[in-house]
């Protein structure tokens, strides 16, 4: 546990690499979570069906983009060719993006996942 803790803090891309058994460890998935808010998308379904690490991943999103003095990370998240188009709330498993409570826990979070909201809750 010790050594996967000790590299997704170094970079959050390692949770792909990560045993099955660990993708439900906090500590492991938020401290990936705060190297790249795109951790859940790279880690798998577990972690995209989990609320806790979805909201942890908008806000580090929203950071990310606030801090984005270069404007690359703006050009992905509106290039839709772009794997990184849109928000973390696209990742979201099926069951939290019809959940209206989430979707609205997401959007207080970050403001623009009601871009990738479903239609009924925009």
């Amino acid at each position: 546990r010790d050594i996967v803790l000790a590299a997704v803090q170094q970079s959050g891309a390692a949770l792909r690499y990560v045993d099955d058994g660990l993708l439900t460890d906090h500590a492991i998935v938020l401290a990936a979570i705060r190297q790249t808010s795109w951790a859940p998308v790279r880690a798998g379904p577990s972690v995209q069906a989990d609320r806790t690490f979805i909201l942890a991943a908008l806000k580090q999103q929203a950071l990310e983009l606030q801090c984005d003095n270069s404007g690359a990370l703006w050009n992905m998240f509106n290039n839709p060719a772009s794997p990184y188009c849109g928000t973390i709330l696209r990742y979201a498993s099926a069951g939290l993006r019809l959940d209206r409570g989430f979707v609205l826990d997401a959007v207080r979070t970050h403001g623009l996942a009601l871009r990738d909201a479903r239609k009924e809750f925009k």
